[in-house]
Parts: structure tokens; C-alpha cells; sequence
């Protein structure tokens, strides 16, 4: 079957703001995706740091602030747990890349190991570190 590919362009970017997008936002997308019941929805997105406008993050500078808004944004689901629901929910496929050498950086994610279970010609066991959060 063909495959579909759903692509953050400039048509994009100029009707839902500039990159990198809220994580709530990546899950409304992958959750409107989902209900066109896709056999699989990969992707191909690296998020190397935490979503800065998630309610969490925003949480710190509210309490300081606001007392009354901090108290809603402590009761609002972050942006990372937003796009872990979305993801749990669809046939979603992330895919992760490694470095080759260290990177200095510490690890979101324990490392592990990717090789050819059925032993096929050339499947040479690869050891890969991952930074991204896994879904929850």
C-alpha cells in the first residue's frame, strides 16, 4: 500500500507557529492521524531537550508570580505526558539513533541493543545510547 507522509513544512509552520512545536500539539497531530486508523504512523522527530512550554516548566515562574495560576498549571497534564498518551494509543514507531562515539552527554534513556534475532548474513549486533525520553 502506499504510504502517506505527513510533513511539517512551511504551509505548516504558518498555520500552527514556529518549530519546534508544544509536545500537546505533536499529540493532537498524532492523535488526528490515528483516527484515520493507519496501519503504522512512523516518526521521524529528534527532541533532544525537554518541551520548554510544557505546564510543568512553566509551573516554577508561576508559583513566584501567580499562586492562583500555578495552582491550574500544576493540575494540567504535561506536554510530554500528552504525546506519551497520543503514542501509546496509535500504531506509533519512533525511531532512535545512536552516536558512535560518547557524547559527554548524560543519558534520558538506559542504552541498548538492536541485533538480527533470526542470525541472518551480516547482522552484526549494534550497541546504541539513546537521549530521548521514553513514552510512559
Amino acid at each position: 500500500m502506499p504510504a502517506t507522509i505527513v510533513e511539517i513544512d512551511h504551509k505548516s509552520l504558518t498555520a500552527l507557529g514556529q518549530w519546534p512545536w508544544p509536545r500537546s500539539l505533536l499529540a493532537q497531530l498524532v492523535d488526528a492521524i490515528g483516527r484515520q486508523q493507519p496501519a503504522a504512523i512512523g516518526i521521524d522527530i529528534l527532541m533532544p531537550e525537554p518541551d520548554g512550554l510544557s505546564p510543568e516548566r512553566l509551573l516554577a515562574r508561576a508559583r513566584r508570580q501567580d499562586p492562583e495560576l500555578a495552582r491550574r498549571l500544576d493540575a494540567l497534564p504535561g506536554n510530554d505526558a500528552e504525546l506519551a498518551r497520543a503514542l501509546k494509543a496509535a500504531p506509533a514507531v519512533l525511531a532512535v539513533a545512536g552516536a558512535v562515539e560518547p557524547t559527554g552527554m548524560p543519558l534520558r534513556a538506559p542504552p541498548f541493543r538492536v541485533s538480527d534475532r533470526t542470525g541472518g548474513a551480516g547482522a552484526a549486533p549494534a550497541s546504541l545510547g539513546c537521549r530521548a525520553s521514553p513514552a510512559r
